[in-house]
């Protein structure tokens, strides 16, 4: 499994520069071993 805390950090950063949509992450592959993380779905809905 990917390092949990920075892919977090990398994702906060890339959504907050607006380089990725948040709908897109959702079924983007690179994302699914956290697509059920609940700290990764919080971190999308504060971008929603």
């Amino acid at each position: 499994m990917p390092d949990k805390t920075e892919a977090l950090k990398y994702l906060r950063n890339t959504l907050e520069k607006k380089g990725i949509e948040t709908d897109y992450v959702k079924i983007d592959p690179d994302w699914e071993a956290f697509w059920q993380d609940s700290d990764f779905l919080a971190r999308l809905n504060e971008f929603k």
